[in-house]
């Protein structure tokens, strides 16, 4: 599910992430020492210490803030609270092949804490999984740095659902994607979690594949091994439907979820009927205080046989291409006749309640 090619102009890529600035690159002074008033007991202000010691200025200021906002003593589905975890990290033992530190990962994960609005799929069709990102990231912070570090480690890791989270080796590798080191890491594990038939996620190539045997075995099934390749990728190689998306959200988030609509695959235009009850449904949940992740319809507008989606849609002229993709979005309100939403491409936007209408597959409501 996704689209990141031929899409419409009120769609638009985010920048890329500028290079980060002088102050968040500059070495923490030896026996550097917060001085002000802490909330925290004397242990934790002991961990405290030595973790703002090891910081950046930029990282100094983001801990400090954390502290005052008092989300330092959020706990974790384990019982840890965020600062453990923090700590956690900064001792995290990497791959020997891995490009970063754990001070570039604690850096990132203080980024993230202190503005969630950073996270992004970029250039890859993770909408899903950068959607269910975000929201672990605002809601359970320190179950969100638990996750991080165990997976920088390359272990896998117990879910609150009560499944396994599992490394992508490749996702090690920095690759041409604006995605920090956390994005890519969590979000190719996310995307390659449960039962999948098209085989597993490759970060590198942005799709899932069956790898084919080497050796003598690899002689004797190899080319039933690039049939299925061949038959994956006539299918849609690429991004996960929103009933798997709802099961990431479950196991990671540890609550439950409800599908509605639950388009069936390749079919993105449901009857008017139908996405009338997914609207009403999503509308009333969001309105009663509820953060909705639905899957919608891009298209390019220019190749559409109308000038309005709606309209053509309404009109019934719009048939499945390559044009028309899905993407997993963020529904947080409705104010004035609008819809507004979180787009994982990094950036909060509204559209006209007709027009997400019209635009509207399904999605799930937590439960």
């Amino acid at each position: 599910m996704d689209t990141l090619a031929s899409i419409g102009k009120r769609f638009w890529q985010p920048p890329l992430k500028t290079a980060p600035s002088p102050a968040a690159t500059t070495p923490a002074r030896t026996g550097d020492v917060w001085t002000g008033k802490s909330p925290l007991s004397s242990a934790d202000q002991a961990t405290f210490q030595a973790l703002y010691r090891s910081l950046t200025a930029t990282g100094k200021s983001r801990l400090t803030k954390l502290m005052a906002d008092g989300k330092l003593t959020n706990r974790d589905s384990q019982g840890h609270t965020l600062l453990s975890n923090l700590e956690t990290l900064s001792a995290t033992r990497l791959p020997k092949e891995a490009p970063y530190t754990t001070q570039d990962l604690v850096g990132q994960a203080l980024e993230h804490l202190n503005d969630s609005s950073v996270i992004n799929q970029s250039n890859r069709n993770t909408c899903g999984p950068t959607t269910v990102q975000y929201v672990l990231l605002r809601t359970q912070p320190s179950e969100y740095v638990r996750l991080v570090a165990e997976l920088a480690a390359d272990r896998p890791v117990k879910l609150q659902g009560g499944s396994t989270l599992t490394p992508v080796k490749d996702a090690v590798a920095r690759d041409d994607s604006s995605r920090d080191d956390i994005e890519r890491l969590m979000q190719s594990a996310f995307i390659n979690h449960g039962f999948e038939l098209r085989g597993s996620y490759s970060n590198r190539t942005d799709s899932f594949t069956y790898e084919r045997p080497t050796g003598t075995w690899g002689k004797i099934v190899g080319g039933l091994t690039d049939k299925a390749n061949d038959l994956v990728r006539d299918i849609g190689n690429q991004g996960i439907a929103e009933g798997k998306i709802k099961d990431l959200y479950e196991d990671v988030l540890g609550k439950e979820a409800k599908l509605v609509g639950d388009c069936p695959g390749g079919l993105l235009i449901l009857p008017e009927r139908l996405r009338a009850g997914v609207f009403d449904a999503v509308k009333a949940a969001v309105l009663s205080g509820k953060e909705v992740p639905v899957d919608i319809m891009t298209m390019d507008l220019e190749d559409a046989p109308g000038s309005q989606a709606e309209n053509v849609i309404d009109q019934g002229a719009l048939s499945y291409s390559d044009k028309m993709k899905s993407h997993q979005i963020l529904v947080t309100g409705f104010e004035h006749g609008r819809v507004l939403y979180r787009n994982p491409w990094g950036y909060e936007t509204s559209q006209t309640e007709r027009e997400f209408k019209s635009r509207l597959i399904d999605g799930f409501i937590p439960e």
